[in-house]
């Protein structure tokens, strides 16, 4: 998709396209993606346009996760996912309209999800559960806290998921909610860390700063 994508409609709006489709599946494999793309190709702008937008799927993806298992804690969360996406379809969209260098820029895309990733999310959706549910027995809403933030450096369907659930059972909507808020707090800080890790710096700036 991302390939037909750019070759038909160019880089601009193939990049948009193809980060918001991926993040609808994996955002997280989207920004690896990109910043291992920007130290190749100097048109960090789109990148970091294709990483936003592959963001703001991800908290339309999350809020959809958590309405189909429990709908009360799903109308919590309304506000603030969904101003969070507009915040990034804003970015995306005052980069789109700036001046970048995109004509010579040549994009190779992968696809962001096969089978394996799918078997691993089961185990880390699993694993994720079982830690929640320690830790909130042992150490109460600091424990449920903690291991959305360190879950969500990772991924954050697993741990929105598991806190829907457990949601409906020992946990409190609002500790939920504020776990889910956590985890995807945790999870935008780690990319802009892959950012700079794996991709240019100006790239990682330009992240940083919105």
């Amino acid at each position: 998709v991302s390939y037909v994508a750019i070759k038909v409609i160019g880089n601009k709006k193939g990049l948009t396209i193809s980060g918001f489709l991926g993040g609808m599946v994996s955002s997280t494999a989207i920004t690896l993606s990109f910043t291992n793309l920007s130290r190749k190709i100097n048109s960090y702008q789109i990148l970091a346009m294709g990483i936003i937008i592959a963001n703001s799927a991800m908290f339309v993806r999350v809020l959809i996760e958590v309405l189909l298992v429990n709908q009360a804690l799903a109308f919590k969360l309304i506000a603030p996912l969904v101003g969070a996406a507009a915040v990034g379809v804003f970015s995306t969209y005052y980069l789109y309209t700036s001046k970048t260098d995109e004509k010579n820029a040549v994009f190779n895309l992968k696809k962001p999800l096969d089978l394996s990733n799918a078997m691993k999310f089961g185990v880390f959706f699993a694993l994720i559960s079982f830690l929640v549910s320690f830790l909130n027995a042992k150490y109460g809403d600091l424990g449920v806290y903690f291991s959305s933030f360190i879950s969500g450096l990772v991924d954050t369907d697993a741990i929105a998921l598991s806190l829907a659930n457990l949601a409906h059972q020992s946990l409190s909507q609002t500790t939920a909610s504020f776990g889910i808020i956590l985890a995807i707090i945790a999870n935008s800080l780690s990319k802009i860390g892959f950012g700079y890790y794996f991709g240019s710096r100006k790239l990682a700036n330009l992240l940083s700063l919105i």
